[in-house]
């Protein structure tokens, strides 16, 4: 049982089994601006409060109240976070490890909401993972297998469901916006109807390249450093690790355009991309 405080200071008790339930719960009510039905770990969460100004300015808000999360913020609070919400003509969520199949939930919800699924070489990606402790390389195999098959799932819901919602979901690979980053944003902009403007270019510009007078100098460093750092997970990951990935995950190589490593040389020269274009 998971023990849930609300932000208008009830409790609720949710099942174990519910706890997906839950999540989309919370997408639901941030869609609709429902900030006072949010649970206080969902308003409280480190992660979201990185991205705007505004947030930002929520969470210094309650900040206060002590370093210890989950905490509730004020009503003050809640209801600045609302006005924000409410005076805003798109409202864009970013989540990881929900399944799938929970999306036709929303889009039938939501009949405006687009879906960007966003998925990277598993490699990489459980490299990350064990990095952060989840999960030792001694167990690649059972975890590489377990990690793949959740990825393949995801993958054929996502098909099923956009011949169902069409034009409304749209998979991007995070390799497509590292080598390719203007042309995978403006194409995610125009599957979210959003205006790629010369402000947005110049977001774009400003975060990968930085700022300097330069800027030949800054595209070559980027070229040099960007690329580069998403391959970066090749240092970590041996070449005998990297086959076994390959193994358990075949089905989703095929369908995301990923290549199985060939031999420990190939591997090695890191400026080999293990990723077909598509």
């Amino acid at each position: 049982m998971l023990p849930i405080i609300m932000a208008d200071g009830s409790k609720r008790i949710i099942p174990e089994s519910d706890k997906m339930d839950l999540a989309v719960s919370v997408l639901e009510n941030f869609f609709t601006c429902n900030i006072e039905n949010q649970s206080c770990s969902a308003l409280s969460d480190n992660l979201m409060f990185h991205h705007t100004e505004m947030l930002t300015h929520f969470r210094r808000c309650f900040l206060g109240k002590g370093p210890m999360f989950p905490i509730c913020p004020e009503k003050r609070c809640i209801e600045m976070l609302y006005k924000h919400c409410i005076e805003r003509r798109v409202v864009v969520m970013k989540t990881i490890r929900l399944p799938m199949t929970l999306m036709e939930r929303l889009l039938n919800r939501f009949p405006n909401l687009r879906v960007i699924h966003l998925v990277r070489d598993p490699r990489a990606t459980l490299n990350s993972e064990i990095m952060a402790g989840h999960g030792q390389w001694k167990s690649i195999d059972s975890i590489s297998m377990e990690f793949c098959d959740r990825v393949h799932e995801d993958i054929i819901s996502a098909i099923e469901l956009s011949k169902k919602f069409k034009n409304r979901i749209l998979r991007i690979r995070y390799e497509d916006l590292i080598f390719n980053p203007f042309s995978t944003t403006r194409r995610m902009y125009n599957f979210g109807r959003l205006n790629y403007t010369g402000r947005t270019e110049d977001f774009l510009r400003l975060n990968i390249y930085g700022e300097s007078d330069d800027d030949e100098f800054l595209t070559d460093k980027y070229e040099k450093t960007g690329p580069e750092r998403s391959r970066r997970w090749r240092s970590f990951v041996t070449f005998s690790n990297a086959e076994i990935i390959d193994h358990n995950c075949a089905a989703v190589y095929k369908h995301l355009g990923y290549k199985t490593v060939q031999n420990e040389e190939t591997y090695n020269n890191i400026s080999n991309n293990l990723f077909k274009s598509i």
